[in-house]
């Protein structure tokens, strides 16, 4: 079992996805208007403008800062897997 995973941010790394979720816009990538869903949990929202030749997708995240998936707590990944679910389905 891993007890720390290392950290590959830089000394005063600012988290693009932390600032979606914290309601600030991330030029030119993602605006507020893009997310399509906020739970208290987990922050949706639609990633149309990061890669050319893709019309977008959802990106799911924890309120919480992860810095990866494997960093993810149990909670967290739960929240995240329920938040993509359909509502029908819950």
């Amino acid at each position: 079992m891993i007890e720390a995973l290392p950290t590959h941010a830089p000394p005063g790394y600012e988290c693009p996805f932390c600032s979606v979720v914290r309601g600030e816009d991330n030029l030119p990538w993602t605006v507020q208007d893009d997310v399509v869903r906020r739970d208290g949990r987990t922050t949706a929202w639609i990633n149309g403008r990061w890669w050319a030749n893709n019309p977008g997708a959802v990106v799911v995240v924890p309120d919480e800062h992860v810095e990866n998936i494997y960093a993810l707590t149990g909670e967290q990944a739960r929240a995240v897997h329920e938040s993509t679910r359909p509502s029908h389905s819950r």
